[in-house]
Formats: C-alpha cells, structure tokens, sequence
C-alpha cells in the first residue's frame, strides 16, 4: 500500500528535491493529484509533491492545491514541508540565501482556501500559521549543514503569475512583509483544517535593486538552483530528524471550530 509519513511541496525550480521513486497519482474529491514521488529518506517513508506538475502545467493562481494537500492525507502524511523561492523586500535580508517564514499575510483572493466552503463553517485558529514544531527541526537541520536561518520573516502570498510594482512592494513592507512569493496560500490553511502539520523553507533572490535588476523568471530560477543542494540537505536532515510522535496542536485544530 502506498504510504508516506512525510510530504514535501516543491516550488518552481526546485524539481531536483525530488529523489528517485516511485510514482503515483490520487485520486481525491476536488480532482486527481498531479504525480506524487514516494521515497525513502533515511528510514522514513516520504512523499514529494511538484505542485504545478511534472512539466509545470499549471500556474501558482490555477495549482489545485485542494487536491494537492488532499492527496498528501490519503497517502498517510501527517506533516508538510513547503518550498518556494520567494522574492525578499527588505534590504536587511541582502545576502540572506534561506528563510523559513514565521507569519503569512494572505493576498491572493483566492475562494479555494478551505475544504468547507458548503454545508459546514469552519474557522481556523491561525494564532501560530507554521507547526512551531516542523519549523524547528528546520532550524536545527539548517544549523546541522551549516546554515543559520533568522527567527522571524513575514511571507505575503499573492496569486500571480507576474511579478510586483514597486508600489506593492512597498505596500507589502508597509504591512510588515519581509518575503513575497506566490505558493504557500492556501496550503498551510487547507493542511490545518486536515490536521497536518506544515512548515515551509524558502529560497530568497534579491528584490530590492530596482528596474535595472529586477525580479524576472529567469533570476528566480537561478536562485532556485543555486541554493538547491543546500535545500535538499536542509529537508533531508529535517525528514530523518522529525520525531516519530507529534507534540504540537495541529492534528486538533479542528476541535470547537465548528459555526
């Protein structure tokens, strides 16, 4: 039966986490899942997700992530690790290769952002967005390869696919947003009404410089792929390091939630 304990979103560019496998699709109630990869890291059972498809398919505002997230539960998984590349809007954060954001600030509008949208009102608690607990065994594991992370970064999540005007941007930061990319909502809302934990580690490219070097595909997918080994140590140490047991509130996060 296929099984995995673990599930990693892959991001644009980032295909090469994915390890050797086995492949599989699912079927769930919003559609089936693009290609699922299972594999083994260490002793653990894992399963890797890209989310715009094998080929890339589908842009960040049209991924079904209902199905994605859906998917990852039926194959067993009880904690995600997200990955992005995300655009920094601080000048602080020059320099800075990887970020595993403390807080979300969700601009994308999109009307797919829960799995009760029908006969049910749920209502998320999203005190803490990112499992405290997957979020420090990242720490840990990017210490382990020899990377020290920064303790707080705000994610603002917009649907795409372009990228921002400077005067987002600076509406952004005005917000308090340290970070600007497109994928981690709704995945980290859709994983807590599921009860599964989710964290998410992203790449970082610079852009603040201006017109004469601003954002672009091409500087996004260079970011992914020059940070990429340092990523995958990252999420492979992570994987193997996750203990067996949850501690945190996330598989209850369903409890007095009902309107």
């Amino acid at each position: 039966m296929n099984r995995a304990r673990v599930g990693v979103m892959c991001g644009l560019g980032l295909e090469s986490l994915c390890p050797e496998g086995r492949d599989v699709r699912v079927g769930t109630p919003y559609g089936p899942s693009p290609v699922i990869r299972l594999a083994s890291v260490g002793d653990v059972d894992a399963a890797f997700l890209l989310r715009g498809g094998s080929r890339r398919t589908q842009a960040p505002h049209r991924i079904n992530c209902r199905a994605n997230v859906w998917g990852l539960r039926e194959l067993g998984v009880e904690r995600i690790i997200g990955t992005d590349v995300a655009q920094t809007l601080n000048e602080g954060s020059r320099g800075t290769e990887l970020a595993v954001p403390s807080d979300l600030i969700d601009l994308t509008g999109r009307q797919d952002s829960t799995f009760y949208d029908e006969a049910l009102i749920v209502q998320i608690d999203l005190e803490r967005p990112f499992c405290p607990e997957v979020r420090s065994v990242l720490f840990d594991s990017s210490r382990r390869v020899g990377i020290e992370l920064g303790e707080s970064s705000v994610y603002v999540c917009v649907g795409g696919p372009r990228f921002r005007t400077p005067a987002e941007n600076q509406a952004f930061r005005m917000l308090g947003g340290d970070l600007v990319g497109m994928s981690l909502a709704p995945e980290v809302f859709l994983a807590r009404e599921l009860g599964i934990c989710y964290a998410a580690i992203t790449v970082l490219f610079d852009g603040t410089r201006g017109a004469e070097d601003s954002a672009s595909a091409i500087r996004l997918i260079e970011a992914a792929m020059k940070s990429s080994k340092t990523l995958n140590d990252i999420i492979t140490t992570a994987i193997r390091e996750l203990p067996g047991r949850r501690k945190c509130s996330c598989s209850s996060a369903l409890e007095g939630t009902l309107v």
